[in-house]
């Protein structure tokens, strides 16, 4: 029955299974398609699998597998090429890739988890937005000091695959950068929790605070659980005897993100 059928189509891996297109099944032909992929675009498709947003911009890739930039987007032409990502603009380019694609990429990735683990990709990405938002910071508002140091060591840059070349990923527009990287803010802020890096989460929400605002639309999904309830804030909260300076801050962040909720009378019991 059509009932059944629509069952079968909510988990994942059932889509791919279902779902055909004349007498060739979705997953025989993504798996044609990765099969011919050489040994690094397999490990890009797969590590995509981790990354929510509609879309992005190719240099998301480079900390991902710790590659250059030239690298980076190279491979994500090549995987544009196997029909994996859908180019969805020009200038700025920034790909999409369908979501029959990303449940694929999903179950590669699991497959591959013992090899491959993720915890390191997800520390490299979220420190490359951290320095990316701090470079739109400094650009945008050069007035403005912020204590980047108060919830730990804040990476410098140095090290990581975009070092050097911070100003040509955010263009000339800064803040055209930060709300165009909206969701993938939110995305690294909740790759981040699951995994564990709570100072990175705290970090990635500072960094941005003065542009909260600017960046509305994208924080209605940092609502319960995420920001407002049941465990996470908690830890935070209670977390390495948090000094008083800190513990300001993260009601200040709590305050912001809530606002950017519109759930106005918690954020300002955050303020208060």
């Amino acid at each position: 029955s059509l009932q059944s059928f629509a069952q079968r189509l909510r988990g994942d891996g059932s889509r791919l299974d279902e779902l055909r297109v004349g007498d060739v099944g979705v997953r025989e032909s993504l798996s044609v398609s990765y099969d011919g992929l050489p040994e690094l675009e397999q490990s890009a498709f797969r590590t995509l699998g981790l990354w929510e947003p509609e879309t992005f911009a190719p240099w998301v890739l480079s900390p991902l597998l710790d590659v250059s930039i030239a690298q980076a987007t190279q491979i994500a032409q090549s995987l544009e090429r196997s029909s994996l990502l859908q180019k969805v603009s020009e200038t700025p380019v920034r790909y999409a890739m369908h979501e029959l694609v990303r449940c694929y990429a999903k179950e590669k990735l699991e497959e591959a988890e013992a090899a491959y683990p993720q915890l390191d990709a997800v520390r490299q990405l979220a420190d490359a937005y951290l320095v990316l938002s701090a470079g739109v910071v400094r650009t945008a508002d050069p007035a403005r000091r912020l204590d980047l140091t108060i919830f730990g060591e804040f990476p410098s840059g140095a090290g990581l695959a975009i070092d050097g070349q911070i100003d040509e990923i955010i263009g000339p527009d800064p803040l055209h950068w930060l709300v165009a990287e909206s969701q993938g803010l939110v995305a690294v802020f909740d790759l981040a929790k699951r995994n564990g890096l709570s100072q990175l989460c705290w970090q990635i929400a500072l960094v941005v605070l003065p542009f909260f605002e600017l960046m509305r639309s994208a924080w209605g999904r940092w609502e319960m659980p995420t920001v407002a309830g049941g465990g996470f804030e908690q830890d935070a909260l209670r977390q390495d005897r948090r000094s008083q300076s800190q513990g300001a801050v993260i009601h200040q962040i709590r305050g912001a993100m809530l606002m950017g909720a519109d759930r106005f009378e918690a954020a300002m019991l955050e303020y208060a």
